[in-house]
């Protein structure tokens, strides 16, 4: 059984600067290593506070994950809870890596368009099987959310052994339940899966957590960390490397650059089109002459003329 090196961040939250320094570890790592490097994200790498992400309802952070050399990532809750499961198509289209959601679906069952439920990944020889779940709210009532959930015990040891299967030497949980319920599910799909990548609580696991012979991993939030989870024949192990020092990725950098100018174009068509409802609201509503406020054009008095009393 040959040795992977999969390196992994979840919770990005928006922050371009931490992920062009995560792109250029991930690099680093990548030409320094004696096996197998592969990246991924184990979901919220969007953010409504950041402005390219919130304009384009999270899809910008994929191309912006895609040219940090991302392979596959976990979809989290900030984009589905937040903007509707209907966005998560425009997220595929953007991400160059499969949108992996397996235990969230469509009202009838069905895979949300742009996600798939388990990746089968070639990593240099090695083959690497990944299933993603995410927090279904249930406490909220998920269908009234649109979506409809699968429980994620049975459902990740099938999709686990179906990648088996196909030949996944190793098979990795992208999980955005959070640490409580990574713990919980952990127990049901010992031999199912090698490890669980976390996410969605923000925990710091330095060197991960052992749940009933699974690895459990997660790196923070932010972008403060790059986790590091070694996979091989002899007992896996997993570190943390802090990314405060590393230098900024171009790659990321100029990602975001050539984002900038379709966001702005996007957000003055959207404004156009409201304040053009605005008017067309004010100009057919009664009294429309007297009320018409700033939808209204402004006559300049005749010259002379004095307003007011």
């Amino acid at each position: 059984m040959s040795r992977l090196v999969l390196l992994h961040t979840n919770d990005l939250h928006g922050n371009i600067e931490a992920l062009a320094r995560v792109a250029t570890l991930v690099e680093r790592i990548s030409a320094e290593s004696d096996c197998p490097v592969v990246y991924v994200d184990a979901g919220d790498v969007e953010e409504t506070t950041t402005w390219i992400s919130n304009v384009t309802l999270g899809a910008a952070m994929h191309r912006l994950l895609s040219a940090a050399g991302c392979a596959a990532a976990a979809v989290g809750n900030a984009s589905w809870l937040r903007y509707g499961p209907g966005v998560l198509a425009s997220h595929g289209e953007a991400a160059s890596y499969p949108l992996l959601l397996a235990n969230v679906r469509a009202p009838d069952g069905a895979l949300f368009e742009g996600t798939e439920e388990s990746a089968l990944l070639d990593v240099d020889g090695v083959r690497l099987g990944l299933v993603g779940v995410t927090a279904p709210y249930l406490e909220f009532g998920i269908e009234s959310l649109g979506a409809s959930w699968v429980e994620e015990a049975p459902l990740v040891r099938r999709l686990a052994s179906e990648l088996r299967e196909r030949g996944a030497e190793y098979v990795v949980l992208l999980s955005h339940l959070g640490l409580a319920g990574d713990r919980g599910l952990a127990p049901a799909v010992t031999g199912a899966v090698d490890a669980i990548v976390g996410a969605h609580s923000h925990d710091v696991l330095p060197t991960g957590e052992w749940i009933a012979g699974v690895l459990v991993v997660q790196a923070g939030e932010g972008g403060a960390y790059l986790g590091r989870l070694e996979l091989g024949p002899e007992e896996s192990r997993a570190e943390l490397l802090p990314v405060d020092d590393v230098l900024l990725h171009p790659a990321v950098l100029e990602a975001a650059e050539a984002i900038e100018p379709e966001v702005e174009e996007l957000l003055a068509e959207v404004l156009e089109n409201a304040l053009e409802a605005g008017k067309e609201a004010v100009d057919g509503a009664p009294g429309a002459d007297e009320r018409c406020g700033a939808f209204c054009p402004l006559e300049r008095p005749p010259s002379g003329a004095h307003q007011g009393a």
